[in-house]
């Protein structure tokens, strides 16, 4: 019987009396009693983050989390206030990923956002509709559109970005602007390369985005 390999990265996944697995180098090692173990490579993951800063330096805090990404990976950078509305949202991002994976950045659809993103925005116009069943409903209702997509061509707004770690290291954030327009810096440097802005047709975000105080309301940013 072969050696087992050291367990380098996060130990014991599971054991039972005839078998059990471990990690190392981002490989799962099945072993078995009386038996040789079966390697079996890890697919890529989405990492879902929300980055954030006290002082707000938010292009710093996205790229301080995007260093912790593993190489080949990609990262979901939501904003604080969003949330997703199906537990089956991290199975449609990795899908999204593995169908269009030259793609320079996704983003979906959501219920509130600047009235300019109307591309991103569901039905084009900004929802003040609080009822949660609502939302829910649309996004059950938005996997009919499952796993279409629709290029956008200009500067998008940053409340859900995903994003590979290779096309991330060509294009970090900004840390010099502060918090408002890193998204747009960022999406317009991703267009620069060539690179395309896919919008994930079936996946709808709820977002608050200044219900309380109206969408012209910036000082929770300055």
């Amino acid at each position: 019987m072969p050696e087992e390999p050291k367990d380098t990265r996060e130990g014991l996944l599971q054991s039972g009396r005839n078998s059990r697995a471990i990690f190392r180098n981002n490989k799962v090692f099945l072993i078995r009693k009386f038996s040789k173990f079966k390697v079996t490579t890890i697919k890529k993951v989405i990492h879902i983050r929300k980055p954030f800063r006290p002082d707000k330096n938010l292009g710093r805090a996205y790229n301080e989390e995007m260093e912790t990404i593993p190489d080949g990976d990609w990262a979901c950078l939501c904003d604080l206030d969003t949330c997703f509305l199906s537990s089956d949202a991290g199975t449609i991002l990795h899908e999204y990923a593995k169908r269009f994976p030259d793609t320079g950045l996704f983003t979906c659809l959501t219920n509130r956002v600047h009235e300019l993103a109307v591309e991103q925005l569901y039905a084009g116009r900004v929802s003040d509709n609080l009822d949660m069943r609502h939302h829910h409903e649309i996004a059950e209702a938005q996997k009919k559109h499952l796993y279409s997509v629709t290029p956008i061509n200009h500067p998008i707004s940053g409340y859900l970005m995903m994003v590979k770690k290779e096309v991330w290291k060509e294009s970090k954030f900004s840390d010099a602007i502060g918090c408002l327009g890193v998204d747009n810096f960022f999406s317009a440097a991703i267009l620069a390369r060539g690179l395309k802005i896919l919008r994930m047709d079936g996946l709808y975000l709820w977002h608050s985005y200044r219900i309380i105080n109206g969408v012209k309301n910036k000082l929770h940013l300055l």
